[in-house]
């Protein structure tokens, strides 16, 4: 008789899109999260523009959810919070802070992490988006976002992957479409 022993499996890495310095950042999010409080799951941090175009994950970002749409998903709701300035206008409100949708069981979180100014002269809005279960702290999530959105700008602009807010949308379309047949974010199970 042999016996036998699994080994859990080690923790699904960002892939390229989370080894870089900006993932560096989030992860420090989710480390320092962890710390304050030992009170619910975040399941993926991520960078995407307004045009959802994803720039980096959290290394530790969830395998389960596809990065594409949920910066689709972002991109989405920061648009709708954009239109709804000019409601929010007349009430004095100038700009959106943040952003959330809450489901049963999770919680998706936006704000502007600043904007970066293309080689072209189109300034792109940066997005930081988190996802996190129902337990995760609203106000603590929040006030990450606001610490370390300068760092994200910051390291943005230092970054090479600042061209990547200027790829053509053909480009684009065919990086995602590569992705989506596994091959340029391959997964491992």
């Amino acid at each position: 008789m042999t016996s036998t022993a699994s080994i859990p499996a080690p923790p699904i890495e960002g892939g390229i899109l989370g080894t870089n310095d900006v993932a560096t950042v989030l992860g420090e999010i989710r480390t320092n999260y962890g710390k304050l409080v030992r009170a619910g799951r975040i399941h993926g941090l991520m960078i995407c523009d307004a045009d959802a175009r994803v720039l980096a994950t959290d290394p530790l970002f969830d395998q389960k959810i596809s990065t594409w749409d949920l910066a689709a998903l972002a991109a989405a709701a920061y648009g709708v919070a954009k239109q709804a300035r000019l409601f929010f206008d007349a009430l004095g409100a100038k700009e959106l802070e943040r952003g959330s949708l809450v489901f049963d069981g999770l919680q998706l979180f936006i704000a502007q992490a600043g904007s970066i100014s293309g080689e072209k002269a189109k300034s792109k809005e940066i997005l930081l988006v988190t996802l996190a279960d129902k337990d995760a702290n609203f106000g603590l999530i929040i006030l990450q976002m606001r610490k370390y959105a300068p760092r994200v700008q910051k390291a943005i602009c230092n970054a090479a992957m600042r061209q990547n807010l200027d790829i053509p949308e053909r480009e684009l379309h065919t990086m995602i479409e590569t992705a989506k047949s596994g091959g340029l974010f391959k997964k491992t199970m």
